[in-house]
């Protein structure tokens, strides 16, 4: 089912190149394939993760007001602790 292959080289950890090598002959795949599927599986994962669980959260953000130097947080970690 392959359309099109191209031949390339890589470079691998003598240790990593044997563990993939074992894991594909105890699969009963070739080495080629076991690259292959790993890559497609690996891209396939990235592809659906759309956004970072995590938000970005700006306290103050870009407003001028706001005084965001050392010396303020300073002021105001020293007054919080009172």
């Amino acid at each position: 089912m392959r359309y099109c292959m191209k031949q390339t080289s890589v470079v691998l950890d003598e240790g990593l190149l044997e563990q993939a090598r074992k894991r594909a002959a105890e699969g009963g795949f070739t080495l080629n394939e076991l690259v292959d599927r790993a890559l497609r599986d690996l891209l396939a994962k990235r592809a659906t993760v759309k956004s970072s669980p995590f938000r970005s959260l700006s306290l103050g953000g870009m407003d001028p007001r706001v005084d965001h130097s050392l010396a303020e947080l300073k002021r105001a970690l020293a007054r919080s602790v009172r």
